[in-house]
């Protein structure tokens, strides 16, 4: 079962990439690993501001093996709307991305987190995907590359130990209608 296809992942430009569910296994490992390096764990709000890769279906897994609470947020969010959304959850780490690919037209994502990461008192790291190959702001301190504090990192970890109604993800309304509200998914 550890060399089946867990994950195939088409980007817009054409690019493949596959991962069996024990690559999968050790990629997560490695970025639950990484958010415990920052001091991250149970109970911790983290952001998801990515496009789609294979990169933000192992944050996601990595957010629930620590016992975080995952943030996903639409990557064609404005400052504002991540900055609403993170600041009322009071994530402590975001994830991002330099920019992605949108209508075969590059779009920029690092600086719109940090947009909002500036209103965001509560954020302490952001951890960026290089995925556009985009020349974005790291900012000392706050800013880590993802191929350099995920990769290094063991390939083995243990999961939280999570009760079944602990929060596991907070899925944000449109806010269309009046404040946008978090529905909470749990363990």
């Amino acid at each position: 079962a550890r060399k089946r296809p867990a994950l195939i992942w088409e980007g817009e430009e054409g690019a493949t990439r596959t991962l069996t569910y024990g690559e999968l296994a050790v990629e997560v490992n490695r970025c639950a690993n990484a958010l415990r390096s920052l001091g991250l764990g149970v109970g911790d709000a983290i952001g998801l501001f990515m496009p789609m890769t294979p990169e933000i279906a192992v944050a996601l897994l990595a957010i629930a093996k620590i016992g975080g609470l995952a943030l996903p947020l639409f990557s064609g969010y404005g400052a504002g709307a991540v900055a609403s959304r993170l600041a009322d959850a009071r994530a402590v780490a975001l994830f991002t991305a330099d920019g992605a690919m949108r209508r075969g037209r590059l779009a920029s994502m690092k600086p719109v987190a940090d947009e909002a990461a500036a209103h965001v008192p509560s954020l302490r790291h952001v951890i960026v995907l290089r995925r556009a190959g985009n020349d974005v702001a790291m900012t000392p301190g706050r800013d880590h590359w993802w191929h350099e504090l995920v990769d290094p990192q063991p390939d083995a970890a243990e999961a939280a130990d999570t009760a079944a109604e602990d929060t596991l993800l907070i899925l944000y309304t449109s806010g269309t209608t009046g404040r946008p509200k978090g529905a909470v998914h749990t363990h």
